[in-house]
């Protein structure tokens, strides 16, 4: 669930620090294609450049980096299937622990726990009986705790929070989007910032790599020292960059909780402005079904959204969608 980007110091925080982050795995990349083309350059400018360049590049990403770092693209399946398991086995830790520590008393651990499961998607993420205990959808923490607050509003109100919160945000006043957008930019940033750590992860372990293999095959003994010098170096790098990305996907799991804990109060708050009544009305004129009420209902909200989201409408009794078009011309039969 993104908001629409807005300019200032959130957006500068959104490129600032991951794009600096992108931009000392770059450097050694660029002065060595800038030695071999014989074009001068001074680091100075070079590194500010490529910061403001690789933050912007980020931005536009932002939606397949979002899906890469919560599970959802371009992950191998064994890796997938592996990393479900291991997420099952951590929410059903999590839950036995809140048991036990209420069997002996300990509330506030129990709480703790509770809390720590109930971050997940509740039952499959959708308005049903299903819906009632944490369960694991993705193969990352990140991504089952975005995919939480994202189903959040289906599963209370039967209403899909990615479609209807962009509709919640327009009735929404100056002061409190700015607030919203600062506490995502947080989010934007850390995500963003553990994504090139992973990303100088590869590169200098590949940079590392290949001075290895360069020094291998060279007659020149003080160009082998060199190289492998500065492989090390390259190696030393990449395990710190490893480090620094498990310490920015804790930070984006952590301020990505407390976003969407600050996403669902304001949908919790904010359900008058999820403007229904228009929608039902044009379904009611194309169909001819007979809504008693238009006031904010969860059957009211679906048929709303099939017609909004899908064009389409599920007559009553009916186990599935049929489009629009055809209901209209059954009830002008």
């Amino acid at each position: 669930m993104k908001l629409p980007l807005t300019f200032g110091n959130r957006l500068l925080l959104r490129f600032l620090l991951p794009g600096a982050i992108v931009a000392t795995g770059l450097s050694p990349l660029l002065h060595l294609l800038a030695g071999r083309l014989n074009v001068p350059v001074d680091s100075l400018y070079l590194f500010p450049a490529t910061t403001l360049i690789s933050g912007w590049i980020l931005s536009l990403f932002d939606m397949p980096i979002y899906m890469i770092m919560e599970g959802r693209a371009l992950w191998p399946k064994w890796l997938k299937e592996r990393c479900m398991k291991t997420q099952r086995k951590k929410l059903d830790r999590w839950i036995s622990k809140a048991r036990n520590y209420e069997k002996n008393g300990n509330e506030a651990e129990a709480t703790e726990m509770e809390v720590k499961a109930y971050r997940y998607p509740i039952g499959n993420g959708k308005y049903n009986s299903n819906s009632g205990v944490p369960t694991v959808v993705l193969p990352t923490e990140l991504g089952n705790v975005i995919y939480g607050y994202e189903t959040y509003s289906m599963v209370k109100y039967g209403a899909d929070g990615v479609f209807f919160w962009e509709r919640i945000w327009m009735g929404l006043d100056a002061d409190l989007r700015r607030e919203i957008d600062e506490r995502q930019a947080i989010c934007d940033s850390a995500v963003y910032s553990s994504f090139s750590c992973f990303v100088n992860t590869i590169l200098f372990l590949i940079f590392s790599i290949f001075l290895m293999l360069s020094s291998i095959f060279s007659l020149d003994l003080a160009s082998n020292l060199t190289a492998w010098q500065r492989a090390v170096e390259f190696l030393v790098v990449s395990l710190f960059f490893l480090v620094l990305w498990g310490v920015f996907y804790r930070a984006a799991v952590s301020t990505n909780f407390q976003f969407g804990e600050r996403l669902k109060a304001m949908f919790d708050s904010n359900l008058d402005k999820l403007a229904i009544s228009d929608a039902l009305l044009m379904v009611s004129k194309r169909t001819g079904a007979i809504y008693t009420t238009t006031s904010f209902d969860p059957d009211n909200v679906m048929a709303a959204w099939r017609y909004l989201r899908w064009h389409k409408f599920r007559p009553p009794q009916a186990k599935s969608n049929i489009n629009i078009e055809h209901a209209k011309k059954q009830n002008n039969k």
